[in-house]
């Protein structure tokens, strides 16, 4: 009632106003990767280009800081995949043979706003992904586009760039103080007015950890605070959807003898025999990103934790479908109600013991007196004794006449087709013997039933092949059921 009447208010407000009122503007479509123009499902806040808010990296205007007219990426990967002109293959399926690598930067630029305005309007690059500082996350290119931000890494690696102001030597680190703000108890970000609408509401602005990180790449000392978790955690589930889209993209990062994380490039031969996640610091010898505060450890755990699925996830994987003569269960309900019956037939032909008072399951339930019980007083109701009748009857039929024959008679069509002869002989019988005398309704009553028994005798003959047919189905049957279970409990 409540929802009737407050449609009825906004109508009448509508109607008062002079029409409808305006529709706001559509919901960024978020939670899908796009990749060869197909929409792949994400638990990370994507954000593609196309959407109210993205950053499209497609448009091919100059810049108004010095970007010449043109496109900032490579519509065709430069990679053997796609040279090698395979006409039975799609672009995806090239695309996953190609993709390999995927490569963190920072932006030195603090914002993803910022930074996407950097590489569009001034230096002319582009990127795949921009991961803002409250872990939004902006697609602005297909993945089969070739994207310029790795130099010889481009045509099979994937980019992202995080919003982060960056690394500084100890002694020219000004512009961590311009963009922390360290007078209370843990540093906060503090950005310009120009940073753009954030998407993530209460995103903490606050470092993963709050000390000053220092560390060295490329042998030169750095200091730098680290990221935030809101940025750790959608990079953490980006990589593990991207993992799940590309097979060659493994979780595993540049390592020394020793096992850890590299802190300088490969070289040439090493890029090309590497598969996983690296730094632009292990591409270029020039580079620094993603920095020293990138805490590769945690955020890799955190990855795999994510790729790999969940016991929930494991347990509502559809199963293989049980086979009934070769064919699965019409409905759920019946699925189960066969797996159930199945699980009992198997109970049964094993013998096993079960504790009193435990079900067939083996937790809990009606114990077997209370199972016999039950079926005693469902062979005392009348339904119970009318099927009893028919079983005796059926027993007695079976030790004087064939069994096709026992068949016949059982059946509801027989039975429908003697009742409906009778009573039509006795309509005959009837009329016949008010007009024409009691030796033609005798003969009636006589042919009749002899036409009865020779079409009995009819049924049951040619029934016989159907019934020899029916067994061996029902051989085939029980022989899927049980291939099916055994293929079920070694997927269990």
């Amino acid at each position: 009632m409540r929802r009737r009447a407050a449609l009825l208010a906004l109508l009448v407000t509508a109607c008062r106003s002079g029409g409808a009122p305006a529709p706001g503007p559509a919901p960024a479509p978020r939670g899908v990767i796009v990749v060869c123009g197909k929409r792949f499902p994400t638990a990370a806040p994507v954000v593609p280009w196309f959407a109210a808010g993205g950053h499209d990296a497609y448009r091919t205007e100059a810049g108004a800081d010095g970007a010449p007219a043109g496109p900032r990426y490579r519509p065709v990967r430069r990679a053997p995949a796609f040279a090698d002109g395979r006409g039975d293959e799609s672009a995806l399926e090239r695309l996953r043979r190609t993709v390999d690598l995927l490569v963190l930067h920072y932006d030195v630029c603090g914002t993803s706003r910022r930074c996407f305005r950097v590489l569009q309007e001034e230096r002319g690059l582009s990127v795949h992904f921009l991961l803002d500082v409250d872990g939004t996350i902006y697609q602005t290119l297909d993945l089969q586009e070739e994207a310029w931000h790795a130099r010889q890494a481009n045509p099979r690696s994937i980019g992202v760039e995080i919003a982060q102001i960056g690394a500084y030597p100890p002694d020219a680190a000004e512009p961590l103080a311009r963009w922390y703000d360290t007078t209370g108890a843990a540093p906060r970000l503090c950005l310009p007015e120009d940073s753009g609408v954030l998407h993530a509401a209460g995103a903490s602005l606050r470092p993963a950890r709050a000390e000053l990180l220092s560390g060295s790449i490329q042998g030169e000392p750095l200091v730098q605070y680290d990221f935030t978790p809101e940025q750790y955690a959608s990079l953490a589930e980006l990589a593990a959807s991207l993992t799940r889209i590309f097979p060659r993209l493994s979780l595993e990062v540049p390592r020394d003898a020793s096992g850890a994380v590299r802190t300088d490039a490969l070289s040439d031969a090493e890029l090309a025999a590497f598969h996983g996640v690296l730094g632009h610091c292990h591409v270029s010898a020039d580079k620094i990103d993603p920095g020293p505060a990138f805490d590769w450890e945690s955020w890799l755990a955190e990855a795999r934790r994510r790729a790999s699925p969940s016991p929930r996830a494991r347990r509502t994987e559809p199963a293989p479908p049980l086979l009934v003569a070769g064919r699965p269960p019409s409905s759920p309900p019946r699925r189960a109600r066969f797996a159930r019956a199945e699980r009992s037939e198997r109970g049964s032909r094993r013998g096993a013991f079960r504790p009193e008072g435990l079900s067939a399951r083996g937790r809990g339930g009606a114990d077997p007196g209370a199972r016999s019980s039950r079926r005693a007083r469902r062979a005392e109701s009348p339904v119970g004794r009318r099927r009893s009748a028919m079983q005796s009857f059926t027993q007695m039929l079976q030790e004087v006449l064939p069994h096709e024959v026992v068949a016949v008679l059982t059946s509801s069509t027989a039975v429908l087709i003697a009742l409906v002869s009778l009573v039509v002989v006795a309509l005959a019988s009837c009329r016949i013997a008010a007009k024409a005398g009691y030796h033609a309704s005798l003969g009636l009553l006589v042919l009749v039933p002899v036409a009865n028994v020779m079409l009995f005798l009819t049924l049951a003959f040619s029934r016989w092949p159907v019934e020899q047919e029916l067994r061996s189905l029902r051989h085939v049957e029980k022989a899927v059921r049980r291939a099916d279970q055994r293929h079920l409990q070694r997927v269990a």
